[in-house]
């Protein structure tokens, strides 16, 4: 039309000045941004505003899917469906895109027909700041200035609320005015309000997981531990008709306990590990969060001659931790590998005849490593088989290259 092409010299000149005026554009600062999946704007024009235009015969048609509407005690607005972006629901840094658009007409006063028009589409609010939108190459962004601008969440629904007034800056009026032959158009005249309630992606936390509502304590009692069936050379009675292997293998050669028909010696063993959780107070600065091992044996004797074991039983427990201590700022959620949480079981002679040793120990997961077990980091342990080793052949239970299995957790059925 002649009058865009009258105003493009007009906007190339402006150019220098849209730079002075609008600056370099949004802040490089990076932040977490949600996906937006819809919703809607609207554009709510002041009344004055429709009548000062009118005057100039100068109307607002919206291009589908945009629509207008008008309901009181609410001005008019153009309404345009949201079709997308990303935004940070924190400081609205992103984009939020929306469909159709709106046309500016100017008509014959006598006849109504559309003398000069300007397709305003693909309108993206940017930044919270800024309205940019497609204005078939003839308006600088942004369009719009999006001044007073608030926003906010609402934790029932997730929608995000937006509010901002839309303000024309000088080149954009200045530029319109000579399109449309006219002068309504002013350097900060408010446009309209702009509305937007944004549906977003639900986001998926990752930062958590499923937890029981309590799991303490645990208290497993011990038994001696065998050897695997690898090699059967026997079987088993119905109705458990499985290989087996006999005689029975201890998997300890050092160590054993009494038992009348095995070895002669009155059957006093029994033992438990048990773990407790500590609860930590949140009411002060210090960690008292912990878990309170425990594990104890009776009439632990050496296989060699039946007497009392004076040395070191480890205690060992395999773990499976899931908590919220991974990642680079140690904040995250993850399971860590499998790794054995071992302590040592001091063991004394009794002076009993009928008695083997009589080893115990008490102490708790920070004390063996300290710093396992932050307070307010909720965590789970999912533990593999509770054993108790001999001490190997130094009787102890930090040399833990040769100690073997003792007893295992489990059940007798006399």
């Amino acid at each position: 039309m002649a009058a865009r092409r009258g105003v493009r010299s007009l906007v190339v000149a402006t150019m220098v000045v849209a730079g002075i005026l609008l600056g370099t554009g949004a802040s490089s600062a990076s932040a977490e941004v949600d996906t937006v999946t819809g919703g809607q704007s609207a554009l709510y024009v002041p009344l004055d505003n429709v009548r000062a235009l009118g005057q100039e015969n100068i109307f607002v048609v919206p291009i589908a899917p945009a629509y207008l509407s008008f309901v009181l005690p609410k001005p008019p607005a153009v309404n345009f469906p949201i079709t997308g972006g990303t935004v940070d629901s924190d400081t609205f840094i992103g984009t939020v895109n929306h469909a159709g658009g709106m046309e500016l007409q100017k008509q014959d006063p006598n006849t109504g027909a559309v003398q000069t028009a300007l397709d305003v589409t693909n309108l993206r609010v940017v930044n919270g700041n800024s309205l940019i939108a497609d204005t078939q190459g003839l308006l600088p962004a942004p369009t719009a200035d999006l001044v007073n601008a608030t926003h906010s969440e609402d934790a029932s629904t997730g929608l995000l609320h937006y509010e901002a007034d839309a303000q024309l800056n000088a080149v954009t009026a200045t530029v319109l005015n000579a399109y449309f032959s006219t002068s309504v158009f002013q350097n900060g005249m408010i446009l309209g309000h702009w509305v937007s309630d944004i549906q977003k992606q639900p986001v998926v936390p990752t930062g958590t997981y499923v937890r029981p509502k309590g799991a303490t304590p645990l208290r497993v009692a011990l038994v001696p531990a065998f050897e695997a069936c690898t090699a059967p050379g026997s079987s088993h009675g119905a109705p458990l008709a499985f290989p087996s292997c006999d005689p029975p293998q201890q998997t300890s050669t050092r160590l054993t306990v009494g038992t009348p028909d095995a070895n002669g010696q009155p059957a006093n063993a029994g033992g438990f590990v048990r773990l407790a959780t500590i609860a930590g107070n949140p009411s002060t600065s210090a960690d008292e969060a912990d878990v309170r091992l425990t594990a104890t044996m009776t009439d632990v004797r050496r296989a060699g001659d039946l007497s009392d074991y004076t040395g070191e039983l480890d205690a060992r427990a395999s773990i499976r931790l899931t908590d919220k201590v991974n990642g680079l700022t140690s904040s995250e959620a993850g399971t860590v590998s499998d790794f054995d949480l071992d302590f040592a079981v001091p063991c004394a002679a009794t002076g009993d005849a009928d008695e083997g040793a009589a080893c115990s120990a008490t102490t708790t997961a920070d004390a063996v490593t300290p710093g396992m077990v932050p307070e307010g980091k909720r965590a789970i342990w999912q533990l593999g088989q509770l054993e108790l080793l001999d001490g190997g052949a130094d009787d102890m239970a930090s040399t833990t290259a040769d100690n073997t299995r003792f007893a295992v957790q489990g059940i007798f059925v006399p």
